[in-house]
């Protein structure tokens, strides 16, 4: 929970489960790891308290991902991050928000 008692991330497809929200390992970000149950694509979407800036799909240990299909799309003016998933996949994400952004 985030002061006032919202939450920081709401998911929606009921075939995703978020396994683990934490601190990344190197700089400001949030990472959210998620699996797919399911045996088809989906796409799951994460609604947050705070704008998003950006987002990537990283490897495990949170290093360089080369991917073949759509990395996740910040929409709704930075409330949504819509991510893609294959059947099974397990996806960790790195997720920079706008307060932690560095100011010039």
């Amino acid at each position: 929970m985030i002061p006032g008692g919202a939450s920081l991330v709401r998911k929606f497809d009921s075939r995703v489960a978020v396994t683990s929200v934490k601190r990344a390992e190197r700089g400001d970000q949030l990472v959210v790891r998620m699996y797919n149950q399911s045996d088809v694509e989906v796409s799951e979407t994460l609604n947050f308290e705070i704008p998003v800036l950006d987002a990537e799909k990283t490897s495990l240990l949170e290093g360089l991902l080369e991917l073949d299909r759509d990395e996740p799309a910040v929409t709704h003016g930075g409330q949504r991050l819509r991510i893609p998933l294959g059947p099974f996949e397990i996806a960790t994400v790195v997720i920079a928000f706008d307060f932690l952004a560095p100011k010039e």
